[in-house]
């Protein structure tokens, strides 16, 4: 199965999304720990898109009437056997790599000193993939869990 959901980004899309993805998942059965780890890299994913992916508010002068500007659309497969789910994250905001990004150090007092990098660490550790690319001026992040 495949849907798909577009929605502002703003303070009201992490629930519209878990909304969305919450319904999928009443289909297979999928433990509440990972259920759990789905919630939380679904979260970091959305907060750091929201908050800065479309910084400045207005939409480039080259982006011209494109509607998908300042919003994040989600593409979700699920499979059943075997169960997967797949969500990619596309928003069309400053080009940004989160896995190109300097891992966090949760070494030492850096890890309490440090700020950043831990979001996208704690979502490649708790994910069974994770990708990234970006094409035609969009940012897409793809994350699969084994349900």
């Amino acid at each position: 199965m495949t849907d798909e959901l577009i929605v502002v980004a703003d303070d009201d899309a992490l629930d519209e999304i878990n909304d969305f993805i919450s319904e999928h998942l009443e289909e297979v059965e999928c433990d509440a720990k990972k259920r759990f780890q789905l919630e939380l890299a679904v979260e970091e994913i959305v907060v750091n898109i929201v908050s800065y992916a479309y910084e400045g508010g207005e939409a480039p002068e080259d982006s011209g009437e494109d509607p998908f500007w300042g919003k994040i659309r989600v593409a979700l497969e699920l499979t059943e056997d075997p169960a997967v789910l797949t969500l990619s994250f596309m928003d069309q905001g400053s080009f940004f790599d989160p896995l190109a990004a300097e891992e966090a150090d949760t070494s030492g007092k850096m890890f309490m000193e440090r700020v950043g990098g831990f979001g996208i660490l704690m979502v490649k550790e708790t994910m069974d993939d994770v990708s990234y690319v970006y094409r035609d001026g969009t940012n897409i992040l793809t994350i699969k869990k084994n349900l």
